[in-house]
């Protein structure tokens, strides 16, 4: 189950998913259901994982001309730069309480 949480603790638009995940499979059995717990993912899982989901990302960034004429890392760079200074802007914001 996972729902999209749109801002920060700042409110700050953050776009980010909320998920819980079974950490295993119910198996049916007679009378009923069983919970049948999986071992973790393995650090090799975890890094597939990772370069699919990388490559996605930056060909649908390509695809929508969202990436700059530079290479991915420097692209990486750029978006991670934005960011934080998207969320330093928030922080000097000043905030009164009503």
């Amino acid at each position: 189950m996972s729902f999209i949480q749109l801002f920060g603790s700042a409110l700050q638009v953050t776009p980010h998913f909320h998920s819980l995940v079974p950490d295993g499979v119910f198996v049916p059995r007679e009378g009923g259901v069983r919970f049948e717990p999986l071992p973790p993912p393995t650090q090799a899982e975890v890094e597939r994982l990772l370069r699919v989901a990388r490559h996605r990302v930056l060909r649908l960034l390509e695809k929508r001309g969202a990436l700059p004429a530079q290479g991915p890392e420097d692209t990486l760079q750029t978006y991670q730069a934005h960011s934080l200074q998207q969320r330093l802007r928030w922080t000097e914001v000043a905030v009164r309480p009503r």
